[in-house]
């Protein structure tokens, strides 16, 4: 100990006190208690705060959580359970990666996609020809901002194609307590389906809490359902303000969602 003194200081830390010089608050076993400040002699052994010596401690190995399943875009993320040493910040931590089969999965989600979300467009087409049931309103109403940036977030942008489809007659109730459950009227025409996200079907609407990234709520039309995935239409997915049609996997949307989620339909 008597050779402290002789370790530099990293100039980093310019708010290090010279060991000649130190100043430390007076031990106390009471955080209530006002401590003194004194100049001391650098041979004493002494407490010294925390704000006047920084150590760097630099993190040299973590534990993970399992990865996440491949995304739709063709990447998977993991989490930081514990690092070592203790007390340590920072180092090299591997948090995503590319999907074993990226390129494979990203072409297959894209062709599933397209032929579905034709399918889809099709039956409305034929639709608007022999009565359009309000599913292939919904849907067309959606189909219409395909692309555009239409200045809404995901449940507002939900709620103006509903109230274009119905001619302004329904519109989708506020969030109840959380983030993934709506504060619905009973005997209404917005209804809760309790099922697995499994067993969604055409023109669903799912609302979620995305528990692992910082719970951000999101809101989503189902275009056509697989025994994989998911079609969703929706807004704020892909770009700011802007509606998408993405293929998402049930294995991703419930490492996304867990058990968050509400399933409803409008009849």
């Amino acid at each position: 100990d008597k050779d402290l003194k002789g370790i530099a200081v990293d100039p980093r830390y310019d708010d290090v006190v010279a060991p000649e010089t130190v100043q430390t608050a007076a031990f106390t076993s009471s955080a209530s208690t006002t401590a003194t400040t004194t100049v001391i002699s650098t041979s004493s052994r002494v407490y010294v705060s925390n704000t006047q010596i920084i150590a760097a401690n630099t993190c040299t190995s973590w534990t993970y959580s399992d990865w996440s399943p491949c995304s739709p875009w063709g990447n998977q993320t993991r989490n930081i359970l514990s690092s070592q040493p203790a007390n340590c910040s920072g180092g090299n931590f591997v948090l995503s990666q590319s999907c074993g089969a990226a390129a494979t999965s990203s072409s297959a989600n894209l062709a599933t996609s397209t032929a579905i979300v034709a399918t889809a467009t099709n039956m409305i087409l034929a639709g608007s020809s022999t009565g359009m049931s309000l599913d292939d309103a919904l849907l067309s109403a959606a189909y219409f901002d395909f692309g555009k940036n239409v200045n809404l977030t995901c449940k507002p942008w939900v709620n103006k194609v509903l109230t274009e489809a119905t001619n302004a007659s329904l519109a989708l109730p506020f969030l109840s307590a959380n983030n993934y459950a709506w504060d619905i009227i009973p005997g209404g025409r917005v209804l809760y389906k309790s099922m697995a996200i499994e067993n969604v079907g055409r023109a669903d609407i799912v609302q979620f809490n995305m528990a692992n990234r910082n719970n951000l709520p999101h809101t989503a039309i189902i275009a056509a359902a697989t025994p994989t995935g998911m079609v969703w239409i929706h807004s704020n997915w892909q770009k700011t303000n802007t509606v998408s049609v993405d293929f998402i996997t049930y294995a991703y949307f419930n490492y996304l969602a867990g058990a968050e989620y509400s399933i409803y339909h409008i009849y």
